[in-house]
């Protein structure tokens, strides 16, 4: 069991009395294996939330493939309603009761004694695919037509303002007829508009969410990796409302993915054994930055020629030689085939090196086919 402090142990408690409470655990003696609990703050709060860490029990468990809707689809299809009414589902997931033999997997370990859950719970791996299999069943003859629905997101969208006690009074004996009860303080009911999967909503249409402009505004320059894919998440998180973001950007994704790429093989040749590296590149900027005969400018690019120094550093030499594009064409051909997970074609011929005699040069991004 893992060391909590006093205040988490006082929340972990509180979280297990409310929980036996509803009835949505209950108490174990023995268990073949237990899960740890993982206390994060609340949204907004610094409250501390309990959620169960069941990653290794996840691993055994076959995925469910039940489709997710679109949600740029579900996003263009509430748009230019009259009114919309959001509903929420007291906690939603708790409200699917698991298979009496499937419980005791659930099992985690508290400083209060050992549990398992009687009802569906966040963090298991198929959770999302079976309460949107839950919400398909009971209101699948609305979908699509005066209601969208995305896992425990539900909107009413009525197209006409006249229609509203209609639609609701259809949905409500829906979710009656499945026993599924709403939590009122969260649910909102003919508004004009709203949020919808990170979409400002309304009858004039699709907004920006001004949330995620200001995260970005708020952004110190990316000094790391990390930092960079952040910032490119939050830029596809606005691509609707920024024109030809793909092309604005190209270069960035493009100088970002040979970085990681060079990156990459150089661990994967550091794993195999390999003491010295000769690799090949079609991004001049990437090689003379690498190889200190330019000056990387911004930040960017300095934090990414710093991991490639301190990969370098771990073998006893490594020269990197520019080739045009039309000289790596096997390279690309061979890593389109990766990315597809096509069969190899006919007279395409590779080898598979698991191991490297000391000594020996490698060459990286340069297969020859």
């Amino acid at each position: 069991m893992r060391r909590f402090s006093e205040p988490k142990r006082k929340a972990i408690g509180e979280e297990v009395s409310r929980l036996r409470k509803a009835g949505f655990i209950r108490e174990l003696k023995e268990a073949e294996w237990v899960a740890n609990p993982v206390m994060v703050p609340k949204k907004k709060t610094t409250a501390l939330r309990m959620c169960i860490d069941y990653m290794s029990l996840n691993k055994h468990c076959p995925k469910d493939h039940f489709p997710l809707p679109r949600s740029d689809q579900i996003v263009d299809s509430i748009a230019g309603c009259d009114r919309l009414s959001f509903l929420d589902a007291y906690s939603g997931y708790n409200q699917i009761k698991l298979k009496k033999e499937d419980q005791e997997l659930t099992a985690f370990i508290t400083p209060h004694g050992v549990f398992c859950y009687n009802v569906m719970t966040f963090g298991l791996k198929n959770a999302g695919a079976t309460y949107q299999r839950c919400m398909q069943a009971c209101l699948g003859e609305q979908i699509g037509r005066n209601i969208e629905v995305y896992i425990d997101d539900i909107v009413v969208k009525t197209k006409h303002a006249a229609t509203l006690i209609d639609d609701l009074r259809e949905t409500f004996d829906n979710l009656d007829r499945y026993k599924i009860n709403l939590n009122p303080k969260k649910c909102f009911f003919g508004v004009p508009g709203g949020q919808v999967l990170g979409y400002f909503i309304s009858a004039r249409g699709i907004e920006e969410n001004p949330l995620k402009i200001k995260a970005i505004l708020d952004m110190e320059p990316p000094k790391n990796l990390h930092q960079v894919q952040q910032l490119a998440g939050r830029l596809a998180a606005l691509s609707r409302f920024i024109a030809k973001l793909g092309e604005k950007a190209l270069p960035f994704y493009n100088l970002m993915k040979k970085y990681e790429a060079l990156l990459h093989g150089m661990k994967m040749a550091k794993a195999c054994g390999a003491t010295r590296l000769e690799i090949y590149g079609d991004s001049n900027l990437v090689v003379q930055q690498s190889m200190n005969l330019c000056d990387a400018v911004s930040d960017n690019m300095i934090s990414y020629h710093q991991l490639y120094q301190n990969m370098e550093a771990k073998f006893e030499g490594c020269e990197l030689k520019h080739i045009g594009r039309a000289s790596n064409k096997e390279a690309d051909a061979l890593a389109n085939i990766g990315s597809m997970c096509s069969p190899i074609p006919d007279g395409v011929f590779y080898k598979v090196i698991t191991t490297i005699d000391k000594g020996e040069s490698i060459g990286i991004s340069r297969i020859i086919g």
